[in-house]
């Protein structure tokens, strides 16, 4: 179904999410998966999955070790982490699969500061989401990529929230591209003196 969760296993121990949706139709020159979840270049899939709710997953090692985890807790996780990061400054949504959308206001202020507010928050997710966290008894490690855009990215420009999201999206994309877990601004511009 094109509603379904994917849970895509990386031999890195981690595990990502994609919405079925989000899967390009038919063969071609679709968006390679290991951009879609965020999976790093040195590790493989070792199996991919639809999510069901309630299901419990046994992960072993090649070594003989594993442990038993509920997928409804593996997906939980980050999105209390970014809560936990964004701590009131914003709304965080799911936008499908792995990825959510965090929507805030930094107000009045310039342009720097309005800058160095989005910069500084996106680095807290990170590493709110760097931490290991505890999913039955075992040790587990997640990462993000993030995108950033202004709705207001001049004084004389304004996008609307769809439009901004697209932006951040695509900015998250091309900081996949440079290297995983890193922040890429779509609007900042440097100017050279």
């Amino acid at each position: 179904e094109t509603t379904d969760r994917l849970l895509v296993f990386g031999s890195n121990g981690r595990f990502y999410t994609l919405s079925a949706s989000n899967l390009p139709g038919g063969r071609g020159m679709g968006e390679p998966l290991r951009l879609m979840v965020d999976l790093p270049n040195e590790v493989q899939i070792v199996d991919i999955l639809i999510h069901k709710p309630g299901r419990r997953l046994l992960v072993a090692s090649s070594a003989g070790d594993g442990f038993v985890v509920p997928e409804d807790e593996v997906l939980a996780q980050t999105a209390r982490r970014i809560a936990t990061a964004v701590r009131g400054g914003g709304d965080v949504y799911r936008a499908g699969g792995d990825e959510f959308i965090v929507v805030c206001d930094h107000g009045s202020g310039s342009d720097q500061d309005r800058e160095r507010g989005l910069l500084a928050l996106a680095e807290r997710i990170i590493k709110h989401l760097r931490a290991p966290f505890d999913c039955v008894d075992h040790r587990v490690r997640i990462g993000a990529t993030i995108g950033i855009a202004s709705g207001r990215p001049h004084p004389e420009v304004a996008r609307s929230l769809e439009d901004t999201i697209l932006v951040a999206d695509r900015a998250m994309y091309a900081a996949k591209e440079r290297a995983r877990g890193t922040i890429h601004h779509a609007d900042v511009v440097i100017h050279a003196s």
